[in-house]
């Protein structure tokens, strides 16, 4: 009521000018689609899409909000959706976390106001705060703490690390609380407090989960997970913990600049070069965590020590204790935070094993949505697997040091994932099943993600904390600490140097110019490409299985044939066992043949030797000579006398790659006869699988 009374006679400068048309025209083109509305069942594109007339209400309303300052009272009802945390199927409370769906216009103004504290660099987050930031988000974080660490490492220092997680903080932080911090440490007073006050007085909200709704009932605490002002709220009251942190003078700096205490959202990581140091952090954190009335849920609270030898580390351990007030707090090895696991030893083992158990459980996703053989067109399934599988497969990549047996185990979920969506045999080569779709091997994916993640880092504005992080480590690297360094920078050098990127990295150095983000995503593009292609082609020259696969897919682009079975889907069996053919992905007697040219058997059906299983289906065997000849009469009696006589006068092997797909330019067809024969000889190389020596 204090401040209530104080406010009245504060200046506002959020709410010094009236809401605009082109501040709500600008904020209704930028929403998002797709979104759920709330109780009144308006959504974003009722408003996007309702024109000038829509635009004047909404005007009109906001303003006289902003002047009496009511919010209307559907605005904060709301419906809340439990949705399960990760991947658990638990009908426990704490196994959900809450999203309440309020009503469009009310986040339309939402957005309106935090745009305008935005625009005021005191109501800015705190630098240690990297959640809910547009330059920012997890990865940003980690790379802060990781490089920290890394550093200490280096100087031969022990680190202490306290990983936290505030227990469901957004839903117990107290208005009151809130509202007093705005007020007295952000400086938000006059209509703009006042508003806020209002926003978050009688809230009310009713559960409903399978199409079933609770009663409604009201709201005593908590920022809502769902409203737009929600996470400014909730970091802003957090920022005095990461200042009272610093004021410790325990937590780590590097060059003059304070690395302690990294926040993400409520996910909390003080590191210290002494035990001592940490303890104190832990007491700071414990006293205002009990002022300010939250509490830290302890199971996902642990302590990890780097830079200790083994042996030291076990004693140490035994004897060692951490305390957070009264509680115990576990001291271990690894541990799982924002999205990456963290290792007292630095070993990837742990990470690559995570990785490839949510590699394969993507690939069980997408093989239940239709990603497999008999289902979607590989090229929309292989969509799929780019859009959804290997974002979730490769988190965190960019920080990762991979040996080449990480590198393996990564590559076969993607090549296993490949194989299935085009109905090849297990055991089919990689390199085979990506170069028909155009796909990058794991390794190359990987360093493309560190690339674009060294442009991002760089084109970050200036006083962001990552920035100003990898800029500590690359004057370490670039004055004679390259033999000793580990993480990031070294990594990063290693491939740019593979695809002769380095230049672009000592310019900026040098001179601190860099290609914007769009354009470096440009030249990474270029340079991991061709440098893939040409490694691929090379595997694909020195397979002998794939002999006929190496002449007519020559760069690794998607196949003309799956492009045709996209066009004509009836044809997709037909298609496919083209594309068995091309990769050797047949069987001979129940096996496999390593190398078809030079491989000599009997056939039962010609009563004869032959070298060369797949010259003797398509050419010679008895089995298909019906059909074979049923083709050459389509041949003549479809196609000009040109193209007819240049199928004539090919060899036995030029005309197999020809009806395989090669000679597009010589035979003189135009775009809808070349289908069509392709098309043809498909349907004759799938007559000639089983009924010749060839079986799948």
């Amino acid at each position: 009521m204090e401040i209530l009374q104080c406010s009245e006679f504060k200046h506002d400068y959020i709410f010094s000018t009236p809401i605009t048309t082109e501040e709500i025209d600008t904020t209704v083109k930028s929403l998002p689609n797709g979104k759920a509305p709330g109780i009144d069942g308006i959504s974003y594109e009722h408003i996007k899409y309702g024109g000038k007339v829509v635009i004047d209400a909404l005007l009109r309303l906001f303003n006289l909000i902003i002047e009496y300052e009511k919010i209307p009272v559907c605005f904060k009802l709301a419906i809340k959706i439990p949705i399960p945390k990760g991947n658990k199927k638990s009908r426990s409370f704490d196994d959900h976390r809450g999203i309440s769906l309020l009503p469009s216009i009310n986040k339309i103004l939402e957005r309106i106001v935090l745009s305008r504290l935005l625009k005021e660099p005191k109501y800015l987050y705190h630098p240690l705060q990297g959640g809910y930031q547009k330059q920012q988000d997890a990865l940003t974080t980690c790379f802060t703490i990781e490089e920290v660490i890394n550093q200490c490492l280096e100087e031969k220092e022990k680190v202490y690390v306290a990983y936290m997680d505030i227990s469901k903080a957004f839903d117990t932080m107290g208005i009151n609380s809130m509202l007093f911090k705005l007020y007295h440490n952000k400086g938000i007073c006059g209509k703009a407090w006042r508003l806020i006050r209002e926003w978050y007085t009688d809230m009310a909200e009713f559960v409903r989960i399978e199409g079933k709704s609770s009663r409604t009932y009201t709201i005593q605490q908590g920022t809502r997970q769902g409203g737009v002002l929600s996470p400014w709220l909730f970091l802003v009251s957090i920022d005095d913990l990461m200042e009272e942190l610093q004021c410790t003078n325990t937590g780590i700096f590097l060059n003059n600049v304070y690395l302690g205490s990294p926040m993400f959202a409520d996910d909390l990581t003080m590191l210290s070069r002494k035990k001592s140091g940490l303890d104190k952090m832990l007491q700071t954190t414990w006293e205002y965590s009990n002022k300010w009335q939250f509490t830290f849920n302890i199971k996902k609270t642990v302590v990890l020590t780097y830079g200790e030898k083994q042996e030291e580390h076990g004693t140490n351990c035994a004897i060692r204790k951490w305390k957070l007030g009264s509680l115990d707090i576990s001291e271990k090895d690894t541990w799982s935070n924002l999205g990456k696991i963290w290792d007292i030893n630095k070993h990837s083992s742990a990470a690559v094993l995570g990785a490839v158990g949510r590699g394969r459980e993507v690939c069980f996703f997408l093989m239940s949505l239709g990603s497999r053989y008999g289902g979607l067109n590989p090229i929309i399934a292989s969509y799929l697997w780019k859009r959804i599988g290997i974002p979730k497969f490769l988190y965190g990549s960019e920080l990762w040091k991979l040996s080449k047996n990480d590198l393996i185990e990564l590559e076969r979920v993607q090549n296993i994932m490949l194989r299935i969506m085009q109905g090849l045999l297990p055991g089919t080569s990689g390199s085979a099943a990506r170069g028909l779709l155009g796909m990058l091997s794991i390794e190359a994916e990987i360093d493309r993600r560190k690339l674009y993640f060294l442009g991002r880092l760089i084109n970050i504005s200036a006083g962001v904390l990552c920035r100003r992080v990898l800029l500590i480590r690359l004057a370490r690297w670039k004055w004679n600490h390259r033999n000793n360094m580990t993480g990031f920078v070294p990594d990063i050098v290693c491939v740019l140097t593979k695809y002769d990127l380095l230049d672009y990295l000592m310019e900026f150095v040098s001179t601190n110019c860099f290609p914007t983000k769009k354009n470096w995503k440009k030249i990474v593009n270029l340079r991991v490409y061709e440098k893939y292609n040409y490694v691929w082609q090379e595997r694909i020259k020195r397979n002998k299985q794939l002999y006929l696969y190496s002449q007519v897919n020559t760069n690794n682009e998607i196949s003309e044939w799956w492009l045709l079975a996209r066009e004509y889907p009836k044809n997709l069996l037909e298609i496919t066992n083209v594309i068995r053919l091309l990769c050797g992905s047949y069987k001979i007697r129940g096996k496999r043949v390593c190398n078809p040219v030079v491989y000599t058997d009997f056939c039962e059906i010609c009563q004869k030797s032959y070298v060369n299983p797949v010259n003797h289906a398509l050419l010679y065997c008895l089995a298909s000579h019906n059909e074979r000849e049923n083709l050459w009469n389509w041949i003549v009696d479809n196609c000009e006398i040109e193209p007819t006589v240049n199928l004539v006068a090919l060899s036995d092997s030029d005309f197999i790659l020809t009806i395989l797909g090669q000679n597009r330019e010589t035979l003189g067809l135009d775009n809808e006869q070349r289908k069509a024969f392709l098309l043809k000889s498909a349907n004759y190389i799938s007559y000639c699988f089983n009924r010749t020596v060839i079986s799948i």
